[in-house]
């Protein structure tokens, strides 16, 4: 009690959370899945969706998981997509993200910098670089016959989602609900540093690649995207070297690269 130097990892993406927003990912309209006993393993397992309106999506998140032990390994899987319906034609977008030991896995990134109880600001950044699910690709691919095959393999632990998507046509609508609430420096997790935390509404849609987070020392700019890594949860945290007035906006991008109408600047 009163030791101030006592840091906490507050802000940083466990992998328990980054399941929760592949998930969020899925479609209303949940499908069978037919195959080999592999696929109705306690081990090996698959849920598929569907979306379709004004977003026409497949989803399909696969996970591999022994939580009795620690035993590691690879699985090889193959996936077929049959019967798309005929708006899945022409500019489809295949969306792949990963989260296992080696994606998304900020602890063991923790681990390999010898577990440090206090973090520098150099290794706060680098975990925060490593604590979101990783869209790995977001191939356009060809619709065959109304068919899809994918091929590819899931490690023990992991989970791997496949997101095929249909171009809508439109790029995504403007951020809402920006807010920036800076911290106080005394309780600050990074000695020396300002943080700012960055929060807005999600735009209802499973067609982002990311949300773009911008910031400037002046409300006419020029603002600077700073959060590095892609991320489609809808918080992030600034880390500036010094305390003083700044303007933080909000757009999304999608797998397009189409970028929405920016958000209403926020002073801090």
């Amino acid at each position: 009690p009163g030791n101030n130097n006592v840091y906490k990892f507050e802000t940083i993406k466990k992998p328990c959370f980054n399941v929760m927003v592949l998930l969020s990912l899925l479609g209303d309209h949940r499908y069978t899945i037919k195959g080999g006993n592999a696929v109705r393993s306690a081990q090996l397992g698959a849920i598929a969706t569907s979306r379709s309106g004004a977003e026409n999506i497949v989803s399909i998140i696969f996970y591999n998981s022994d939580d009795v032990s620690s035993a590691t390994g690879k699985s090889q899987v193959s996936l077929s997509l049959q019967n798309l319906p005929s708006v899945f034609s022409g500019d489809v977008v295949l969306a792949f993200y990963r989260l296992d030991n080696d994606n998304g896995n900020p602890y063991g990134v923790w681990k390999k910098m010898g577990s440090p109880q206090i973090p520098t600001a150099e290794q706060f950044e680098i975990l925060r670089g490593n604590q979101d699910a990783v869209l790995v690709s977001t191939n356009t691919t060809n619709v065959v016959d109304n068919k899809i095959d994918i091929n590819f393999e899931i490690p023990l632990p992991g989970i791997v989602l496949v997101h095929v998507c249909a171009n809508p046509g439109t790029g995504p609508t403007v951020v809402k609900g920006v807010k920036a609430l800076p911290k106080d420096p005394d309780t600050s997790l990074i000695p020396n540093k300002y943080q700012v935390w960055i929060s807005w509404q999600d735009i209802d849609s499973r067609l982002l690649r990311t949300y773009e987070v911008l910031y400037s020392t002046s409300s006419n700019g020029p603002f600077t995207r700073v959060n590095k890594v892609d991320t489609i949860s809808t918080g992030f945290m600034h880390v500036l070297n010094s305390t003083g007035t700044g303007y933080y906006k909000v757009v999304a991008v999608d797998y397009w690269g189409r970028t929405g109408p920016a958000s209403d600047i926020v002073k801090v």
